[in-house]
């Protein structure tokens, strides 16, 4: 699995991309698994360093049979819910 910086936490994260390259799943020792699109995560990056700790820690408290799944909104509001995995 290839790694890159976690956008939540900065940590080395692993990393995949499917739904023909549109959705990227990360894997982070901190932020446990999570998912986002790939155009979204650009969005990830330009939040406040606060903004990304507290979607951190929301990640992080999923379960270990749910992923996190960052989204935004037309109006490029971000949110993040725990999803079940099974």
């Amino acid at each position: 699995m290839p790694k890159q910086d976690c956008p939540l936490c900065g940590s080395p994260a692993g990393f995949e991309i499917d739904g023909f390259g549109r959705r990227k799943k990360f894997d982070c020792p901190k932020c446990k698994y999570f998912h986002m699109h790939t155009a979204t995560e650009k969005s990830v990056m330009e939040l406040s360093k606060n903004d990304r700790k507290t979607l951190s820690k929301r990640s992080a408290q999923c379960t270990n049979d749910e992923a996190f799944v960052i989204s935004t909104n037309g109006n490029k509001a971000i949110k993040g819910v725990c999803e079940n995995c099974a």
